[in-house]
């Protein structure tokens, strides 16, 4: 929920959402849901001061919705966090920031599923193998060019082929 740059957005602990009415009907416009999250779940409902109150249930089903339409918005915001909490642990009295960043570590894969980065992965190591397998021709290229030493550095740079 921290990803959609709202700044009290966010899950309790128990994992319902608090937020103001406004906002998480934006939320649930940006995710493609009906923005009457109210008809979602007889328990969630907006109290006098404006503020939404959703279930659990709800909040996942926004929070993976969002996930899946936003998906670098989520990424980035979970980098950032990563990175900034990592580097605070190594800070002299502050390695409890590594203990946080091991306890967000199993939502966080969850959200990275949700935002597709498996599918990314694959993709991103298919076109690995697509540069590999370049690479390798190019030195093929070049070792049938008399260029033997300049093919080998190639096939080196590709771990030591």
């Amino acid at each position: 929920m921290e990803a959609t740059g709202y700044a009290d957005g966010g899950a309790e602990e128990d994992g319902t959402v608090h937020m103001e009415a406004v906002e998480l009907r934006e939320i649930a416009r940006l995710a493609g849901l009906p923005q009457n999250l109210e008809d979602l779940h007889e328990a969630a409902y907006v109290d006098r001061f404006g503020e939404m109150h959703l279930p659990v249930e709800v909040a996942e089903q926004l929070a993976h919705a969002y996930a899946s339409a936003e998906p670098e918005m989520v990424l980035l915001s979970i980098e950032d966090f990563e990175l900034e909490y990592k580097a605070k642990g190594y800070e002299p009295g502050q390695r409890y920031y590594h203990d946080i960043l091991r306890a967000e570590t199993p939502g966080f894969a969850l959200a990275r599923y949700w935002a597709g980065h498996e599918e990314e992965i694959t993709q991103l190591r298919g076109e690995i193998e697509r540069i590999r397998k370049l690479v390798e021709s190019a030195a093929d290229v070049l070792e049938k060019a008399g260029q033997e030493r300049d093919g080998w550095r190639l096939r080196r740079g590709l771990g030591g082929q």
